[in-house]
């Protein structure tokens, strides 16, 4: 219907850092896995006066549009069964690490962004959505940085072209930002430092590592010896856009 608006709506998963987190965990059972969970918990974000967190609005004449500001990115949610396969792994392996992903995901790319137009990601989403039910191999685990265990995934050319899809919203990083690579004092090639300097990540365009990250340790983590995982064949059940939070783990599910 003409002039109307589209509503907006970021939603929680099962599990969240911080007071928020405990709050909403004995809400959301939907589902089997805490990425499922949480699609099922829609919380309206308000339309004015958004803080860098959220969404905020433009007005030109009788145009609005929608500009998404804060650390966002595109993932592929896996199904159900590699979900809980990685969860399962990352406390077998470093059952004492820091932090431990139970939200398991593969990033195509996060950063941090500034006045990011909502149909900017509409479009794109919409593009990367068409690869839903395709496979993927995941292979070995490798520690990363010292501190990150990452379940590397075998990188096709559909993969590599939704990462070059991902990177559109690049354009609108917010390069004034601190960027989260810097502040977990990874160890990092100049490449992937000049990554960081124009995409606000290491891991992108030829260095594109996909995985899903298993833990990370600011005192670093290795590899138990001995514990070998099996190569694992995964399936994209779909393409989200969310909100990241600290070690690259999602925050939340922004609907568009």
């Amino acid at each position: 219907m003409a002039g109307a608006e589209r509503s907006f709506h970021f939603r929680f998963p099962a599990s969240l850092f911080g007071i928020i987190a405990q709050s909403l965990r004995d809400r959301l059972t939907v589902g089997h896995s805490p990425l499922e969970a949480g699609i099922g918990v829609r919380i309206p974000i308000p339309q004015q006066g958004m803080t860098e967190k959220g969404m905020s609005e433009t007005n030109t004449g009788a145009e609005k549009r929608e500009l998404i500001n804060g650390s966002y990115g595109f993932v592929i949610k896996p199904d159900s069964e590699t979900q809980q396969k990685a969860t399962n792994i990352a406390r077998l392996l470093f059952p004492r690490a820091e932090f431990l992903s139970d939200i398991p995901h593969v990033t195509l790319y996060h950063g941090r962004v500034e006045n990011l137009p909502t149909e900017t990601v509409s479009h794109i989403l919409f593009q990367l959505r068409k690869n839903k039910g395709k496979t993927l191999n995941l292979r070995q685990i490798e520690i990363y940085g010292s501190k990150f265990a990452f379940w590397n995934i075998e990188t096709t050319d559909y993969l590599s072209e939704m990462h070059g899809q991902a990177l559109g919203i690049a354009r609108y990083l917010d390069k004034n930002a601190v960027q989260r690579a810097v502040e977990e004092g990874l160890s990092m090639s100049q490449d992937e430092l000049e990554n960081v300097r124009k995409f606000g990540h290491p891991l992108v365009r030829n260095k594109f590592k996909p995985h899903i990250t298993l833990a990370y340790d600011s005192e670093g983590l290795i590899v138990p010896s001995g514990k070998s995982i099996e190569h694992w064949e995964m399936k994209i059940d779909d393409v989200l856009f969310a909100q990241m939070g600290k070690y690259g783990s999602v925050a939340g599910i922004v609907e568009i």
